[in-house]
């Protein structure tokens, strides 16, 4: 998500009004980030990425996950992940919330990453591309509910790879976005596959802004 001085770009192609996140059936392990940053891994990263008090539903006995990006080589990027169960031919989507303060020192770019992977732990070859990042303005802070359309998973996959990420467009400064409320859910229909912990997102699906708290 691409951030001027004055906006924020939100993940989008074709956006939409909804009435908000459906969090039901979240195959995210710790998606809300209720205490902890557990169940989410942490690559060798130019990011640093912290449990914060911060949460998107202001609730105080639960938090978000905060990304700094101090690194002097701005085009470094990197953040926190996790590798979700998927079934091939079946539907799911995913959805987040995002904070970027205003006034920071340095402008840059926070996005969710998806990829669909050919092994059930993520390692190995990734199926295809993974979704980039485009979108339109929003303003700064406050959050901002993001969900993709459901997409079917792609013959071969057996995971999907969500990464947030935070990346500095200059060398100096440093460049914060908090992130929470992340959920991958089955299309209806598929409920059963929750049951057996079964899931995932989709690559270069579609993604819709849903809402500004």
């Amino acid at each position: 998500m691409r951030l001027t001085t004055s906006r924020a770009i939100v993940l989008a192609t074709t956006l939409v009004s909804v009435s908000g996140i459906a969090r039901a059936q979240n195959l995210v392990v710790n998606g809300d980030f209720d205490t902890n940053l557990a169940g989410w891994y942490y690559p060798a990263s130019f990011v640093e990425d912290s449990w914060s008090a911060f949460d998107a539903d202001a609730s105080p006995s639960s938090g978000s996950v905060r990304q700094e990006n101090a690194n002097t080589d701005g085009i470094k990027t990197s953040g926190i992940g996790q590798c979700v169960p998927v079934v091939a031919g079946e539907s799911y989507r995913v959805g987040v919330s995002l904070y970027v303060p205003s006034g920071q020192a340095a402008t840059g770019l926070a996005g969710i990453l998806f990829q669909w992977m050919a092994s059930a732990d993520c390692s190995g070859a990734a199926i295809g591309g993974g979704l980039g990042t485009d979108g339109e303005w929003v303003e700064f802070d406050a959050w901002h509910d993001w969900m993709s359309d459901f997409v079917e998973a792609p013959p071969g996959a057996q995971a999907m790879e969500v990464d947030l990420t935070c990346r500095k467009s200059s060398a100096s400064g440093t460049f914060v976005a908090y992130w929470d409320d992340v959920s991958v859910a089955p299309e209806p229909g598929a409920a059963a596959l929750a049951g057996a912990g079964l899931g995932a997102l989709a690559a270069r699906s579609r993604c819709r802004r849903i809402r500004s708290r």
